[in-house]
């Protein structure tokens, strides 16, 4: 029997708004839709989410619902907190070069001058 391209496209829609209204948590990635992994559980192609139009419509929905959350000003927390990484990483290089030097020390007998 040969199914035809609309009936394949409304079994789709009705396999995704199935799996949508059986709760299951709507994958994500950077804040969207991931749709791949969304067609992969829902058991339809990448191909058919792009062509279809009612699918597109509903995934963008679903986008709407929690959109991507415009960049904002870092609060003075994480200033601070940028502050104390950039001293604890200048801190690092800083044993790291005196581990250096104490290893060519006791190696060589060789001291290097800071």
């Amino acid at each position: 029997m040969v199914t035809s391209s609309h009936a394949k496209a409304d079994a789709a829609l009705k396999r995704l708004q199935a799996w949508l209204s059986a709760g299951n948590t709507i994958p994500r990635r950077h804040g969207r839709v991931n749709k791949t992994t969304l067609c992969n559980a829902v058991g339809i192609t990448r191909s058919t989410l792009d062509s279809n139009p009612k699918l597109r419509a509903l995934v963008a929905s679903l986008d709407e619902l929690n959109p991507v959350r415009p960049w904002r000003e870092p609060t003075p927390e994480a200033s601070a907190l940028e502050c104390e990484i950039t001293a604890l990483r200048e801190e690092n290089a800083a044993l790291k070069r005196k581990l250096r030097s104490v290893t060519l020390l006791l190696t060589t007998g060789r001291c290097l001058h800071p």
